[in-house]
């Protein structure tokens, strides 16, 4: 698995929510944020760089790579959208993005189910920014 898929999934939808495919500045990026997996806080902090072959790429393909799963993404003018994957990992979800520039906040809710051992509710609450550029 990607050694960022979670920077670049998160940056894929808060750049998405007009398209499917999203653009973002290249740069180094901060994510923070809480993620809820059947009751379970995962609470995460990280800093990755985000390159210019990254920062052009289609949500769906990245998490159908990443997840060995087919993944479609639909967004809206509202800022709304619905992400669901077949396979190994089924995922199905709806949240709202806010894109500000540099930054965004994320919040979604759905399930997931790994392995076929049952659905299990999730949540995301998150924010990104541009903090510079990569080293």
């Amino acid at each position: 698995m990607r050694k960022h898929v979670l920077s670049a999934a998160f940056l894929g939808l808060a750049g998405a929510a007009f398209a499917q495919t999203y653009s973002v500045e290249p740069g180094l990026w901060e994510m923070k944020g809480n993620g809820v997996l059947a009751g379970i806080d995962i609470p995460f902090d990280t800093t990755d760089c985000i390159t210019s072959e990254e920062s052009e790429m289609n949500v769906a393909e990245i998490l159908s790579e990443d997840l060995g799963a087919d993944c479609t993404f639909a967004g809206s003018d509202t800022e709304a959208f619905t992400l669901e994957c077949r396979g190994r990992t089924a995922i199905s979800v709806r949240g709202e993005i806010s894109v500000m520039g540099e930054s965004a906040i994320l919040a979604a809710q759905g399930t997931v189910d790994v392995d076929g051992t049952g659905a299990l509710p999730a949540s995301i609450e998150a924010t990104a920014k541009r903090i510079g550029s990569c080293s």
